[in-house]
């Protein structure tokens, strides 16, 4: 197969052309390629020429499209589009990025909501969110840094508090009223209690709360889910809250 250069016109030709045929004139298109108007007719010209083809009707209200100029404006557009997110996307790539890991919830409440902020104080940073509710663990191999419930102590990152936080039981206004009141721990251990899926991945657990609480723990109705944001505050049975 015989290389492009052998196949195509010259790339002046083609810019100069799409050019006029995306502005319907000769002097736009020379004030957006910034050159003269008349080496945008003579590039325009040469291409006709060399196709043997007219691109263009002259009209007195300016240049309308051939059906030849219109079959190669389609492909020059879809071309040149191709080409420029091509561009885009390595100039994209060279930019700084921060890959940020946090908690399914965290991103959807209190990070996602301040990026517009960051943004615009830092235009030149791309931002990526990586959210899992396993665990710092499972994401500390491909992130910058991260935005979790812990104490701390990870290996390989400096930790901040950003702050401290208490636990407490919560549930809807329909689910209490529901209820016989409530007014010891153990009368928590008779409810249906929303859960983690894995109480190894957070900090906030029924376990630990009944232990610090000195209430031993037996078997109980539990919901459980693998997402800290599928169970918003006081959307139906007991969960843990964190404030």
């Amino acid at each position: 197969m015989s290389g492009f250069t052998n196949r195509l016109p010259r790339l002046t030709g083609l810019l100069a052309f799409e050019a006029a045929a995306r502005h319907s004139s000769i002097t736009a298109a020379a004030r957006n390629l910034k050159v003269t108007q008349s080496a945008v007719s003579q590039h325009v010209r040469a291409l006709e020429s060399e196709l043997d083809v007219k691109l263009f009707v002259r009209r007195n209200r300016g240049l309308e499209l051939s059906e030849e100029g219109r079959l190669l404006y389609h492909a020059v557009t879809m071309g040149f589009e191709c080409v420029a997110s091509a561009i885009d996307e390595l100039r994209a790539a060279r930019k700084p990025t921060v890959t940020v890991g946090t908690t399914t919830s965290i991103a959807t409440f209190w990070l996602i909501p301040r990026l517009q902020e960051f943004r615009r104080q830092y235009p030149d940073i791309d931002v990526s969110i990586v959210a899992a509710d396993l665990g710092f663990d499972a994401v500390a191999d491909s992130i910058d840094a991260g935005i979790v419930f812990g104490r701390g102590s990870w290996p390989g990152f400096r930790a901040s508090l950003l702050r401290s936080g208490d636990v407490f039981p919560v549930c809807s206004p329909s689910y209490l009223r529901s209820r016989p009141p409530l007014e010891e721990v153990e009368q928590l251990l008779g409810e249906t209690l929303l859960m983690h899926e894995s109480d190894k991945a957070i900090l906030i657990s029924w376990p630990l709360f009944f232990a610090r609480q000195g209430v031993r723990t037996r078997y109980h109705r539990r919901i459980k889910y693998n997402s800290l944001s599928l169970a918003g505050p006081g959307r139906g049975p007991l969960q843990e809250g964190f404030r």
